[in-house]
């Protein structure tokens, strides 16, 4: 089946574009021909624009479905090259709807006994069933057996090249499943939201995003930890399947399966020796005491249990109610911060979103806001440079003595108190 113009466009948002010279020279093409697709590219790298185009100008010259696979294999994207030989980027033809002939009455159900299958102790009851001929306990123990099945531990086969399966991880990882592997790699909010955007641009979805949010991982992690973290990471995530293809164990254990906790039976409390009245109970249906007996209990000042459980009961409510209306601390900033090197922290902590508010709150304009905005991205990449020109702009222009005060005002004023607290701590305080 030949290549269609769809597909050429979905594998061409696959390839590594690290490796379109060397696809370029498996094609056939000149060194001036591939340096203009990959200049193409470097003016937008999440579109790879250069590198469709290079396939399509193969293609005419009568480029094969064989031939791509050969070219990939050659230049060590052997796992796209299998993907195309399945045929998952084939666009199936839409069936016709079956004809349903006239003269054939539609058969009506009748509510009635299904029959029993010999051999079988239940009656089956449900359409799956009828179609298996197993009862619900064995098709419980199906669905239910991946979720009991011990998951297994252990150290990565020496074999695998991280580098070389970290573009091949990212591109088995959905847009909506980024947030929980980033926290699980240690990253915080604002650059998981990042690497979100840059996944994103020009209204197509890429795994650039992704992929750098990897390699930023591995370049802060030691080289002896890197591939057991980055399956650890995966497992927590959800993506078992992602990480056991990607990153198999070589030496494993499988993870032993606690026991359930056992359930307590509700019963009489016994009364322990030395206390004059029973303890207090939740349940009145468990002491079997009346109900005057029970008011009796709570009310008296000498039942130490009532009062611990009532203490208990209304510390909980406290700090359910402490987040809500907990009063705002002010005061001045901690002598200790140093200003200078907590602004490229506190501009990574500071989403996209949220540099139009800690813009106005500052005292720019907003031409000057779009400017820095418009800066975080370069190069369809979403970064914080922007951001951080925004805080030392500012800080250019503020006397020294107020500027740790007034942008702590300002984060607390954006909505960012937990940015303003972890990086500019008050060192004397007072609640408002």
């Amino acid at each position: 089946m030949e290549l269609s113009s769809l597909e050429i466009n979905e594998i061409a948002s696959l390839i590594d574009i690290n490796v379109i010279r060397k696809l370029g020279l498996h094609f056939g093409f000149e060194h001036a021909e591939i340096q203009r697709y990959e200049k193409t590219n470097n003016q937008n790298p999440s579109q790879c624009i250069g590198t469709e185009d290079m396939m399509v100008a193969w293609h005419r010259k009568g480029g094969t479905r064989e031939q791509l696979c050969g070219a990939l294999r050659a230049v060590d994207q052997s796992r796209l090259a299998i993907r195309i030989e399945s045929g998952e980027f084939r666009v199936a033809p839409v069936a016709a709807p079956a004809a349903v002939p006239l003269s054939s009455p539609v058969p009506v159900l009748v509510p009635g006994p299904v029959p029993t299958p010999s051999g079988m102790h239940n009656p089956p009851c449900t359409a799956v069933k009828q179609q298996t001929g197993e009862p619900e306990a064995a098709l419980h123990a199906q669905s239910s057996n991946s979720n009991d099945r011990p998951h297994r531990t252990g150290k990565v086969a020496a074999s695998v090249d991280l580098e070389r399966v970290i573009p091949n991880i990212a591109q088995d990882i959905r847009q909506d499943q980024i947030n929980q592997l980033g926290r699980a790699l240690g990253f915080r909010q604002a650059e998981i939201k990042r690497y979100e955007s840059t996944n994103v641009i020009m209204g197509k979805v890429t795994v650039t995003g992704t992929r750098n949010m990897l390699h930023d991982w591995k370049s802060r992690t030691s080289i002896a930890k890197q591939k057991d973290e980055l399956r650890q990471a995966l497992v927590e995530s959800g993506l078992t399947e992602v990480a056991d293809e990607h990153l198999p164990l070589g030496e494993f254990r499988v993870a032993p399966v606690a026991a359930p906790a056992p359930v307590p039976v509700p019963g009489p409390v016994p009364t322990p020796s030395g206390m004059h009245n029973p303890p207090c109970t939740a349940s009145k249906q468990q002491t079997g005491e009346p109900e005057a007996a029970l008011h009796a209990q709570s009310s008296n000042s000498n039942d130490r249990n009532c009062s611990l459980m009532e203490n208990t009961l209304a510390k909980m409510e406290s700090l359910n109610t402490s987040v809500l209306y907990r009063p705002h601390r002010t005061g001045k900033v901690a002598e200790s911060v140093d200003l200078e090197r907590v602004i490229p922290n506190i501009a990574k902590d500071i989403q996209q979103d949220q540099i139009n508010q800690l813009g106005r709150a500052l005292g720019f304009k907003q031409a000057q806001i779009n400017r820095y905005e418009s800066t975080n991205i370069i190069m369809g990449k979403v970064t914080v440079t922007g951001t951080r020109n925004m805080l030392h702009d500012w800080k250019s222009r503020m006397s020294i003595a107020k500027q740790k005060d007034e942008l702590r005002q300002a984060l607390v004023e954006s909505g960012l108190t937990g940015v303003a607290d972890e990086h500019l701590p008050l060192g004397e305080f007072w609640m408002a």
